[in-house]
């Protein structure tokens, strides 16, 4: 099947640091990767690095066959490369539906249409369509966030830390929401606190240690010694 988004040797940083080298992976369509590794390691960096918001030091990322490194931010929102960042960061102020509208601005489908199909597959959103977004709790913020993403019809959906801060209700109805998009064909990537429901929503794992990566399958990743709990990734890996 064929490879929708392949990174090879990448390194990115901020500032004077570099912070990842050499990292690789590819995913086909409807994949998912869980980007794993203590904190620091560097998943948010390559997040935004992935988005266009960091650069690439070194490297090449490509959506299908061409290459986007040199791309700008809203150059790969419109390719369909959607971030969703730590935190949630939805216009407070605003109600649902125009945070909706704004995370639509650079699609060039009809935005109407566009509210409806989302609305239709976040139905728990359109009664909330007229709340301002700061009044919404945790989880209903995050899932304006991730709805807001799927307004530019997104194919590869970057997901930083999607559960921080939820309860575990709202965590539960997040991981379903990532299998709904996986079966719809959108490739995701995501990081998140509570390795082991990362995992289980992920077909492989991309481990950060050390500013390198190690890609495993979720069997792989068990097998090769690295400990799990509902909080971090706390283990290192044992010896070969």
């Amino acid at each position: 099947m064929e490879k929708i988004f392949r990174v090879e040797h990448l390194a990115c940083g901020y500032g004077e640091l570099t912070v990842l080298s050499d990292i690789c992976f590819s995913l086909e369509e409807g994949e998912a990767l869980a980007v794993v590794g203590i904190n620091g390691a560097g998943k948010t960096t390559l997040f935004r690095t992935l988005a266009g918001l960091e650069l690439c030091r070194n490297g090449t990322i490509w959506y299908r066959e061409r290459r986007i490194e040199q791309l700008s931010p809203p150059q790969r929102v419109q390719l369909g490369i959607s971030l969703v960042p730590e935190g949630r960061q939805v216009f407070e102020e605003l109600t649902v539906n125009d945070n909706l509208k704004a995370g639509g601005y650079l699609s060039s489908r009809n935005q109407v249409m566009e509210l409806v199909a989302v609305y239709n597959q976040f139905p728990q959103l359109r009664n909330l369509s007229k709340q301002q977004a700061g009044y919404l709790s945790g989880g209903e913020q995050q899932q304006l966030a991730i709805a807001r993403a799927m307004m530019v019809h997104p194919k590869i959906l970057l997901l930083d830390e999607p559960t921080m801060g939820l309860s575990v209700k709202m965590a539960r109805i997040v991981y379903q929401t990532i299998e709904q998009l996986k079966k719809r064909g959108i490739t995701i990537l995501l990081s998140g606190q509570d390795v082991a429901k990362t995992l289980a929503v992920s077909d492989k794992a991309l481990f950060l240690e050390n500013g390198r990566g190690s890609v495993l399958t979720r069997t792989q990743f068990a097998a090769h010694g690295f400990q799990l709990d509902s909080l971090s990734l706390s283990g290192k890996k044992q010896g070969n």
